[in-house]
């Protein structure tokens, strides 16, 4: 017996614990207990820490013995033979995905301790480190600043162990006198290698391997307010990973919500910390909506539910000024780790046909060597600094000098060594109209041997010739196009070329318009 004993834990790590793998998901676990608990009192620890320790040596011991005596006995032999070739097809089978592997992971336990604003923002920044599976249902309705808004609904299944993937069902509900139907229904399939998007409505499916951005290690987020607001869809790095992108993502990974509405800590407060949501324990808070001109939402306050074990953002509701809903996140469903079948990752495509995705036709093969040298867009600010560049970089560049015309973008573009401009001024525009506006002049200057793009804009095909005349040092001729009052005016001076495409516009007054249309000196 003695010598049994004395080789008990070498024979207990070359069996019972062979497979044990303490990994980093263990490890982050332990992590959080201690942190989590660090504010309850020494005297419980120190009782309950003799009292398990005792009771789990006990029974690790008696198990090894247990197992290694039935060992010996010959109890637990196993026919030679074929346990190893079970086990290499077994795990085969699960990297093909040939089987219904099904993946339970464990129990999520609610969390009761206080949390601090760092904490819930962290949390929020780093869901999928706080779950493995999650299922549920919500209703979504966003209300913008022009008062369009949007209304869907959404049932997900997501896992972020074992076998990853994902699959979202997201209807959308529309005004059927202007969109012509009343809903149509997308879903979202990720194996963990393809991704398949599904247009219920047209029978069509498209796929494609994604590319994983974001970071694997710990956000914090002191690391995500440091970052513009308008430049957090450029920054695919500043977030932690996540599986690509779908409706279900506002909920399970909110860290855009985060990045937008938490980043001054001033204008939000902790209301409760503790509130059951759905069988589950939230902390809910309550603030301003800070003043962006990059976030459309139509409201000033804000209400997030967020569950304290994973980060999840479970509810969420946006007010105005008199306190009324407008656009809100609420849920019928959510459930976390439970057991997921890798089933629910593969799409059935029966009766779908792959959409075909046109590629870039060039009328001339030389438009592959147009590059984009700089580019803005709605921010007054940004499109500045590119105008500012082309001014200086372009001597042949005209503008438009009329108080009826903003500057909405700027692009400088290249081809070899010619440059060339596109500039878009917004016509007329109401003053609590956002973005470009309705009426638009599409303005294209570059030298007469330079390739420049055969579709977009100005791919008009016009044909019917409206008149001639000469203007501020360019000779124009000007076009009627098939949808009045649009317009198209080409132009030469000396060795380069200027077109102007209108948008809701009539060829009388763009022929105005380009009274003011003078070369930058």
């Amino acid at each position: 017996m003695d010598d049994f004993l004395k080789n008990l834990k070498e024979d207990m790590n070359e069996t019972v614990l062979k497979d044990i793998d303490f990994d980093n998901k263990h490890k982050r676990n332990v992590k959080n207990a201690i942190y989590y608990n660090q504010k309850k009192t020494r005297i419980n620890i120190q009782q309950r820490l003799g009292f398990l320790l005792s009771i789990g040596f006990t029974v690790i011991v008696m198990f090894g013995i247990g197992y290694l005596t039935l060992d010996k006995l010959g109890f637990m032999a196993l026919d030679e033979a074929s346990p190893t070739n079970e086990t290499s097809e077994l795990k085969s089978d699960i990297k093909a995905g040939n089987e219904d592997n099904s993946f339970t992971p464990p129990a999520q336990d609610e969390l009761y301790d206080d949390l601090s604003k760092e904490d819930v923002s962290t949390k929020m920044l780093n869901t999928v480190d706080y779950f493995s599976t999650a299922s549920g249902e919500f209703e979504l309705q966003n209300v913008y600043d022009d008062n369009s808004e949007s209304n869907e609904r959404i049932k997900y299944t997501v896992s972020l162990e074992e076998h990853v993937g994902e699959s979202v069902i997201s209807t959308s509900f529309y005004d059927e006198e202007i969109m012509g139907v009343k809903s149509n229904i997308n879903k979202t399939f990720y194996d963990g290698q393809k991704v398949w998007r599904i247009d219920n409505n047209r029978e069509e499916y498209y796929v494609n391997e994604p590319e994983v951005n974001g970071k694997q290690q710990t956000v914090y987020p002191n690391e995500v307010f440091q970052v513009e607001l308008r430049k957090l869809y450029d920054s695919p790095g500043v977030f932690r990973q996540s599986p690509p992108d779908s409706s279900a993502h506002i909920s399970l990974f909110p860290y855009e919500k985060v990045a937008y509405y938490l980043r001054e800590e001033n204008l939000w407060d902790i209301e409760k910390q503790n509130e059951e949501l759905l069988g589950h324990n939230t902390i809910v808070l309550y603030g301003e909506i800070p003043k962006s001109d990059t976030d459309r939402m139509k409201g000033n306050q804000f209400r997030f539910w967020v569950d304290k074990d994973t980060g999840i953002l479970v509810q969420y509701e946006v007010y105005d000024q008199n306190g009324e809903v407008t656009s809100y996140l609420h849920p019928d469903r959510l459930e976390i780790n439970l057991p997921i079948s890798s089933k629910e990752f593969i799409p059935n495509l029966e009766n779908y046909s792959e959409m075909e995705v046109d590629q870039p036709s060039y009328e001339d093969s030389k438009e592959a060597d147009i590059e984009v040298v700089d580019h803005a867009d709605y921010y007054p600010e940004e499109v500045d600094v590119v105008l500012t560049r082309l001014e200086k970089e372009l001597p042949f560049l005209y503008e438009f000098k009329n108080k009826e015309l903003e500057l909405y973008s700027a692009s400088y573009e290249k081809y070899k060594d010619y440059k060339q401009a596109y500039l878009t001024y917004s016509y007329k525009k109401d003053e609590d109209e956002d973005g470009s506006g309705s009426k638009l002049l599409y303005v294209r200057q570059y030298h007469k041997d330079a390739v420049v793009r055969s579709i977009g804009d100005f791919d008009t095909g016009a044909k019917d010739k409206l008149e001639e005349f000469d203007l501020n040092g360019i000779h124009w001729v000007s076009y009627k196009l098939n949808n009045i009052p649009e317009s198209h005016f080409i132009g030469k001076s000396d060795d380069y070329k200027y077109e102007i495409v209108t948008q809701d516009i009539s060829a009388e007054v763009t022929k105005r318009l380009l009274a003011s249309f003078k070369k930058n000196d």
